[in-house]
């Protein structure tokens, strides 16, 4: 048991050394950009990985349930319950998303999907993929999500003009 704990933990550290020598031990930050409508969206530009089929089942930090078949995320920077839409850049696909959980853990991630998005992206294969996630505030169904994405927009705002 402790052997194979031991080889986890080194596999686990592998992973981490290749992702930073990758350059993905930053995590990109949050931008802010004009809809074509007026609208500012909040964007968000990086890796997305999938949760594993374990998690399934298991509480999410929203409270609710993590199913593998439903279209959700997770996110460290975007608030919990926001409506995204995530797009795969590297074959235009797109997903709209509910984000329910907070992660990835793993330096460089910027979002988790359940399978079910990241077969919509048809990123299973691969495990990873470089994505967009867009957030409107006006497309939020709730009105404490839409105010914590318009305070979101101004203060990514005023420090990408500092």
């Amino acid at each position: 048991m402790r052997v194979r704990l031991l080889g986890l933990m080194a596999l686990a550290l592998a992973g981490f050394v290749s992702d930073s020598l990758a350059g993905e031990h930053t995590t990109p930050s949050l931008k802010v950009r004009d809809s074509g409508s007026g609208e500012s969206v909040v964007v968000h530009e990086g890796t997305a990985s999938y949760y594993a089929d374990h998690f399934d089942g298991q509480l999410t930090a929203s409270g609710q349930r993590f199913r593998s078949n439903k279209l959700t995320g997770a996110s460290r920077k975007l608030p919990l319950g926001a409506h995204a839409v995530v797009t795969n850049l590297e074959n235009g696909r797109s997903v709209e998303i509910l984000i329910n959980d907070r992660g990835p853990f793993i330096p460089g991630r910027i979002v988790d999907l359940s399978k079910q998005a990241a077969k919509r992206l048809d990123m299973i294969e691969s495990g990873i993929s470089q994505v967009r996630i867009e957030v409107k505030p006006s497309r939020q169904p709730d009105r404490k999500v839409r105010a914590r994405l318009e305070t979101m927009v101004t203060q990514v705002a005023e420090a990408t003009q500092q």
